[in-house]
């Protein structure tokens, strides 16, 4: 069966979206996951390029922007987007920070199609870790059967022990943009819209390894092309104009997809697959950056040609491939011994059950050891789960 497609006309909450200037723009590929296996999703997708898949989700369960409050604390970053060619990852920059729930409150407070005009810099609350600001949310969230091969940071402990992967959370506000990007670490990234819509442009990774000539790289990132034709490690030049008629995107001839990702639906983008979102309403959206095997190989691989070359543009990357070289093998060598025991756990179960986490409040503990160990304060254990002291559970 083919992937279904959809003709987009993007006018939403008296947010007009810019409609499409070239042909080489296609529809993002959707499929139900009941008319998707898990072997079709390999073959098709995985490694290779970027998909919307419906009826499953890695949100929690029953959390919306009017209750999300009660889950979260903290003061977050909140970003906006770059002005006057600034060189920004992602045409992000930091603009202040603001108690979580006070954010919270001013995105859910007044229906953004009922806002008499949008903000002139919408704001972004952006990769806000879940373990350290909304600890309880883990326990609610499920993982996808279509996502068992793509986060190996889950497989990395022995099944009887719970080594989940970082979760963050993303609050973006009514036309906020992100430029072409490509994220660090040559990492993959999985999302699912908990509220709101985001419409995605992505490039595949192999249009990006033929193209990233003509595109030009940044200073940080300038990427190495490995024996086989991969190109890892590289990123966009910043600032990189996505959403006008003078994008270079329009001058390639290649297909970019093209497609809105709403609620009830996850969307998964391999590793060195650049990407850019445009917000159509205040929105909640919960995602992973993690690796599959491929992925973890192709990295492993990139950093060994890497060490090699003597340019002083590559330190950045070297600094990457010293750092995190080293986990990257543990992590496969240990995934691959563990394949068997936790696979029969996905699809229809929490994270927490899946994985068999006995004891949830040991896995916050070591995701905030180092960082803010005080979270443990405002919550209790019992039954293993964690108990908020003052705030209600679903």
């Amino acid at each position: 069966m083919s992937p279904r497609s959809t003709m987009l006309t993007w006018i939403c909450c008296g947010l007009a979206v810019p409609q499409r200037v070239s042909a080489r723009f296609i529809d993002l590929d959707r499929w139900s996951a009941a008319d998707l296996s898990l072997e079709e999703f390999e073959a098709r997708y995985l490694n290779k390029a970027p998909v919307v898949i419906s009826g499953i989700s890695i949100c929690p369960d029953s959390v919306q922007l009017d209750n999300l409050g009660d889950y979260c604390s903290g003061t977050w970053q909140i970003m906006v987007e770059t002005e006057g060619g600034e060189n920004d990852w992602a045409g992000l920059q930091a603009k202040n920070a603001i108690p979580a729930r006070t954010f919270i409150a001013q995105m859910s407070s007044v229906p953004d199609n009922k806002r008499k005009k949008k903000r002139k810099r919408p704001r972004y609350a952006f990769d806000v870790n879940m373990y350290q600001h909304c600890a309880q949310l883990p326990q609610w969230m499920f993982v996808p059967g279509h996502a068992s091969k793509v986060l190996m940071n889950q497989w990395a402990g022995h099944w009887s022990q719970c080594q989940l992967p970082n979760m963050n959370l993303y609050l973006a506000e009514r036309g906020m943009r992100t430029n072409l990007h490509v994220d660090d670490h040559h990492t993959n990234f999985v999302a699912s819209m908990c509220q709101g819509q985001k419409v995605w442009r992505i490039m595949k990774p192999g249009d990006w390894a033929s193209q990233w000539k003509r595109l030009g790289t940044s200073y940080p990132s300038p990427g190495i092309t490995t024996a086989d034709g991969k190109f890892i490690l590289g990123d966009l030049p910043r600032p990189f104009e996505t959403w006008t008629d003078s994008s270079k995107l329009l001058s390639l001839g290649i297909d970019i997809f093209e497609g809105i990702l709403g609620p009830g639906e996850m969307l998964y983008i391999p590793a060195g697959a650049p990407h850019a979102a445009h917000t159509l309403n205040n929105s909640f959206m919960v995602a992973v950056n993690d690796f599959s095997f491929q992925e973890g190989k192709d990295f492993i691989k990139a950093c060994k040609t890497v060490r090699s070359q003597k340019s002083a543009r590559l330190e950045y990357t070297k600094t990457q491939c010293k750092d995190l070289t080293p986990i990257r093998k543990e992590i496969l060598k240990q995934a691959s011994a563990n394949w068997a025991q936790h696979g029969v756990n996905t699809s229809t179960k929490t994270w927490i059950d899946a994985f068999r986490c006995k004891d949830y409040c040991e896995v916050v503990k070591a995701h905030t050891a180092k960082t803010t160990p005080s979270i443990m304060d405002s919550f209790s254990c019992k039954g293993g789960k964690l108990i908020p002291r003052q705030h209600r559970e679903l």
